[in-house]
């Protein structure tokens, strides 16, 4: 069943097109995610024991948690994951844009096929996190159009929309950041306007 799973995911990554279309209940869906994920969780269990293996000898108490921390981590994100990114695209998607015509389950199923590529290339050091984040992109916009039957161009502002959204507010806290937190501890006084 786990290699059958794997073959579901390398098929959904390599051809979103042709297989993002198929209704997954709930339930398989995070059989599915949280197989792949407990392998790649894995994975970067076994990367962050290779990254710290000299700490790892003398007891260091944060490699060590490092290394116990992946695999939960991401059997979770794969078992909830889909849930809260499914709400917020659903809350852009249909309640703001009104681009999709489908429920929250086929919204549900596009967030889903949407993470198989964190899981699948989220692990790999340095080009892991970027490539599991554009590839996710492409999939979601292939996800989207086939579960809501819309076009690939309603498609894309639906994904594009929270990742936006979530960018700004990001910079905006690094402003704030750089502003006002920075100059406390650089023994400055902080700015005034």
């Amino acid at each position: 069943m786990c290699l059958e799973y794997f073959k579901w995911a390398k098929e959904v990554c390599f051809d979103p097109k042709k297989n993002t279309k198929k209704d997954y209940r709930y339930f398989d869906f995070v059989k599915r995610l949280a197989t792949v994920s407990l392998v790649s969780g894995v994975a970067m269990t076994v990367m962050a024991f290779l990254t710290f293996g000299e700490e790892l000898s003398t007891g260091d108490m944060v490699a060590w948690s490092s290394i116990f921390f992946f695999v939960p981590v991401y059997v979770i994100a794969a078992a909830i994951g889909p849930f809260v990114n499914g709400a917020i695209y659903h809350f852009f998607g249909k309640i703001v844009f009104k681009l999709m015509r489908g429920d929250y389950k086929k919204t549900y199923n596009a967030a889903a096929y949407m993470d198989v590529p964190s899981f699948m290339f989220g692990w790999i050091p340095v080009i892991g996190g970027i490539v599991s984040m554009v590839w996710g992109v492409v999939v979601g916009v292939s996800a989207f159009s086939n579960q809501h039957k819309i076009s690939r161009g309603k498609s894309l502002v639906v994904v594009l929309t929270p990742i936006a959204i979530a960018f700004v507010l990001v910079l905006l806290l690094a402003i704030f950041a750089y502003s006002y937190v920075a100059p406390l501890f650089m023994g400055s006084e902080l700015p005034s306007y």
